[in-house]
């Protein structure tokens, strides 16, 4: 563990190449998908509370954490969609 926190310098990190396509252009499905991960981040740990706090409406609760799950797995798809199809993309079969 000390290997990796030691290996790591801050300054060689940038923040715009995460969004950053093979191009260096900024990629909207990245933003987009990174964006929505995080509300639903969010919005999954506050119903995670409420669930706990309000039990009378634990099955309505859980309705709305099945699709925050789903709605989380498809901005990681959106994430990952470039990532993929850039790299099936130079193929030439």
């Amino acid at each position: 563990m000390q290997k990796i926190i030691s290996r790591y310098d801050p300054h060689k990190f940038s923040f715009n190449e995460v969004f950053a396509n093979n191009n260096g252009k900024t990629s909207s499905t990245k933003l987009v998908g990174f964006i929505t991960s995080m509300v639903c981040l969010l919005l999954f740990m506050s119903l995670v509370v409420f669930f706990f706090f309000n039990p009378e409406t634990s099955k309505e609760i859980l309705e709305f954490i099945d699709r925050t799950i789903t709605y989380f797995s498809v901005a990681a798809g959106l994430m990952g969609v470039k990532s993929v199809t850039s790299a099936f993309g130079k193929q030439k079969i």
